[in-house]
């Protein structure tokens, strides 16, 4: 029975070019943080090698942990005060990197027909970002947290994308089976590969399709947002005869 339909969010539901949007992100932060002593060049380093750090964890910590620990190590000084500056940066000035973000035609419409159908949406976006940052990109689709009965963000997690052990997670959280869920994603190692490998169905958007590995894609489902409906609903109501 299909319970959960997870979606991915950067070129899912919206068009963002992530290499755009690191990039405009990372500026953002670093003339921010300037004024409070730090070298922006610096700054981006430690915070990419942050993130790198949380996608590499053993799952022992949350990713909120693993980044700020190795935060510390690298300014041990500025802890307390950096983190209340990340806040005020997440919370005013990061809804400014709006502009990085396109609209994906029948993406909010499609989560709001899912949800209509009766099955529950999750927000399957990487836990490299605290919430506030996820509802700020959130709403840059036109949605909403209550469209989503889950999202995930770093300071509830302990793995990221590709580790099939995020996917995991979620379903524990869930209280779920990977065969009640669906991920519908644009990135075919991290959506589609890495969420079969946790027994979870997958489906391909493919129109800001991110295949690194140049993947044949025929070798999954893929399609638009119509023909995502069209499977989702066929494959609902086959559960419910």
């Amino acid at each position: 029975m299909l319970e959960y339909v997870l979606f991915d969010l950067d070129g899912t539901l919206h068009n963002l070019d992530p290499l755009v949007f690191v990039k405009a992100y990372l500026g953002a932060i670093g003339e921010h943080m300037y004024k409070y002593g730090h070298e922006p060049k610096r700054l981006a380093e430690v915070i990419l090698k942050g993130t790198g750090a949380m996608v590499s964890g053993d799952g022992k910590r949350t990713n909120f942990d693993v980044f700020w620990d190795y935060y510390k190590s690298c300014f041990p000084d500025k802890l307390d005060e950096d983190r209340a500056h990340f806040d005020y940066f997440y919370e005013n000035i990061f809804d400014g990197l709006r502009s990085t973000s396109g609209e994906i035609t029948g993406a909010a419409d499609a989560v709001r027909h899912i949800n209509g159908l009766g099955i529950k949406t999750v927000l399957a976006t990487n836990p490299v970002f605290p919430m506030t940052a996820q509802l700020k990109r959130l709403d840059w689709t036109g949605l909403s947290k209550d469209d989503f009965c889950l999202i995930t963000a770093f300071e509830q997690f302990h793995y990221c994308k590709p580790n099939p052990l995020y996917y995991t997670e979620i379903l524990n959280i869930l209280g779920t089976k990977p065969e009640n869920c669906l991920m519908v994603g644009n990135d075919f190692r991290e959506d589609i590969v890495t969420a079969q490998k946790a027994g979870i169905d997958t489906f391909l958007l493919p129109e800001c399709l991110l295949n690194p590995d140049g993947a044949d894609i025929s070798t999954c489902r893929h399609g638009t947002f119509s023909d995502l409906i069209l499977y989702i609903e066929s494959k609902f109501k086959s559960a419910s005869k």
